[in-house]
């Protein structure tokens, strides 16, 4: 991934001289000039740099929409229309993963090559999987268009197989946005604050509420803080869970043994990883997040422990449930309860 933070920065530097100087227009017809690093500027990346540009008094945050992607497939399994190397792929709307991955299948159909061979591996639930790294030369999402586009490549666990067969788009490419989750209207909007946005926004109706939203390290995974019965989790927004997961170690804190809930459903759990796990299906009375109270949630507890400090990871039931907004700029999770469409605005 170094080749591609250097290829943004040379690119980022060319763009701040032509942008401070001649303004606005530019930025639909710019162009990198250069024989190392050819690309193409994305839109947002141009509209940070003039929010940066010196001279510039702060201002009120203002959210500009970037791009608006349609969504195909249902909630947990949520599909992106995208273009590499000029043909046609799908990809999976995955908030829950570090990192972009396509298949070897996909891989291969495409015509990508590769940068390097198993260069680590990655876990969820059902094990791990080794991962190596492919280039796009042309990536097309929505009005976004780049140049030398790097994706981790992997097999998929049986559950995301018998899904789609191209990939999934991550948080490496989603955290340079503000991400509306609007799933009541099947969409996700990309978004650039500018102006004074420190603090939380977002383009949403009230009421809103806020809590804070971490990530760790360079992994831009969204992390928030929830209650149950009392005891304070660490869970993922994970676009890419179906169901609302909880880990063995958190069910155990919270009194909920596998073994002793003989009057729920019990079936095997599917993930990212090669195996499936033993889990059962347990509705927990209330989930609190700030100030927000959602009863009689559905949980899928698995047997399997988390590789992490992870708790639980909030899917798509729960996300259908609460408008959620990732402000990754200002490291906050917006909500709106319950949930609205997003009103209309102009890219």
């Amino acid at each position: 991934m170094q080749n591609l933070k250097i290829h943004r920065a040379h690119v980022a530097s060319l763009a701040t001289l032509v942008l401070c100087r001649y303004g606005r227009r530019s930025i639909v017809a710019m162009r990198a000039k250069s024989s190392k690093f050819a690309a193409y500027l994305w839109l947002s990346a141009a509209l940070a740099i003039l929010a940066g540009c010196s001279n510039s008094a702060p201002r009120e945050c203002r959210v500009i929409l970037v791009t608006d992607l349609p969504l195909h497939g249902a909630p947990g399994a949520w599909l992106l229309d995208a273009s590499l190397n000029g043909a046609p792929a799908q990809l999976l709307f995955d908030t829950g993963s570090f990192s972009s991955v396509l298949t070897p299948k996909a891989v291969q159909r495409l015509g990508l090559y590769h940068e390097s061979w198993v260069v680590g591996e990655s876990t969820g639930i059902g094990g791990s999987q080794s991962l190596s790294i492919v280039a796009a030369r042309d990536f097309q999402l929505g009005s976004l268009h780049g140049k030398n586009f790097l994706f981790f490549s992997s097999a998929m666990g049986p559950r995301n197989a018998s899904w789609f067969e191209d990939g999934l788009l991550s948080t490496d490419f989603l955290s340079k946005y503000d991400v509306d989750l609007d799933f009541g209207e099947k969409r996700v909007g990309l978004y650039y604050p500018q102006g004074d946005c420190s603090g939380p926004h977002a383009a949403l109706t009230p009421p809103m509420y806020t809590v804070p939203m971490t990530t760790t390290g360079k992994e831009a995974v969204p992390h928030v803080h929830v209650t149950i019965g009392g005891h304070e989790l660490v869970a993922i927004i994970d676009t890419g869970a179906p169901s609302t997961v909880m880990f063995r170690g958190a069910a155990a804190r919270l009194g909920l043994r596998i073994g002793a809930l003989a009057a729920d459903r019990h079936h095997m759990a599917a993930g990212t990883g090669p195996r499936p796990v033993q889990s059962v299906e347990h509705v927990v009375e209330a989930v609190g997040i700030g100030d927000i109270t959602v009863k009689n949630v559905p949980v899928t507890i698995v047997d399997q422990y988390s590789d992490d400090d992870v708790d639980m990871l909030l899917g798509a039931d729960f996300q259908m449930l609460v408008h959620l907004w990732l402000s990754y700029p200002s490291h906050s999770l917006v909500m709106q309860y319950p949930p609205l469409p997003t009103p209309a605005t102009s890219p």
